[in-house]
Order: structure tokens, then C-alpha cells, then sequence
């Protein structure tokens, strides 16, 4: 039997499909590097951003941490006023009661002072027997 590359027409062909093998061995050569060069450009490129969003990153980093300071600085401010506020209170709250107390002395000596004039007779200054309803002149006086 004769092999194929013998016939005439059949050369041809080969000859054809073995530079059409060479031509897309070529090609596929020549994409291969344009392949790798986009790839690299691709990941160069993402790097690139990569880096930029970190350098962001630190950035924004660094002005939250410059508010937590100035946040904790506040803080503590705040809660040296609320201890004054609290002692201030306290203080108040002694203060009133131990005015209650003086009060309650001061009615005390006040309701003493006005038994005594009235066992002695004396009403708000005046003698008792003076005033006109004064209980036993009214009960001895003829109506």
C-alpha cells in the first residue's frame, strides 16, 4: 500500500498542515510572552494598588487612633467633673441636712420660748390679761 505522503494531492495537504502546525506553534509562541507580560502588568498593577490601600489604610488608622486619644482625653476630663459634681453634692447634701437639724432646733427652742411666756402670760409681747379674749377675763367679765 502506498503511503500518502506518494500521491500528489495528498502532498499538498501535508505540506499544508505542517505549516499551519509551524504557524500556530509561532503564534502561539509569540501570545505566550504577550500573556505573561499582561499577566506581570496585572499583578504589578494590583501590587500597586495593593500598596496604595495599605498606605490608606495606615493613614486612616493613624487619625482613628489620634481620635481615641483625644476621645480618652475627654473621658477623663468628664470624669473628674462628675467626681467634683458628686463631692459637691455630697457636700450640699450635708449641708442641708445638717440645716434640717438646726431648723428643727431652732423650732424646738422657739416652742419653748413661747410656753414660757405663756405660763407667764404673755402672748407675742403683750400681757394676757390685756388682750380682749383673753380666757379668764372673758370667762369673768359680764356680757
Amino acid at each position: 500500500m502506498p503511503l500518502a505522503s506518494e500521491y500528489p494531492e495528498s502532498k499538498g495537504n501535508i505540506q499544508n498542515s505542517e505549516t499551519r502546525a509551524i504557524r500556530v506553534k509561532q503564534r502561539d509562541q509569540m501570545k505566550k510572552p504577550q500573556e505573561k507580560e499582561s499577566r506581570l502588568d496585572r499583578i504589578e498593577s494590583g501590587l500597586e494598588l495593593l500598596l496604595q490601600g495599605t498606605s490608606e489604610l495606615k493613614e486612616s488608622q493613624k487619625k482613628t487612633d489620634e481620635q481615641i486619644l483625644e476621645l480618652k482625653e475627654s473621658q477623663k476630663k468628664t470624669d473628674a467633673q462628675i467626681q467634683k459634681t458628686d463631692a459637691q453634692i455630697q457636700k450640699t447634701g450635708a449641708q442641708i441636712q445638717e440645716t434640717g437639724e438646726l431648723l428643727q432646733k431652732t423650732i424646738k427652742k422657739l416652742d419653748e420660748i413661747g410656753r414660757q411666756l405663756g405660763d407667764l402670760g404673755l402672748v407675742q409681747g403683750e400681757v394676757a390679761e390685756d388682750l380682749p379674749c383673753y380666757p379668764f377675763r372673758c370667762a369673768l367679765s359680764p356680757h
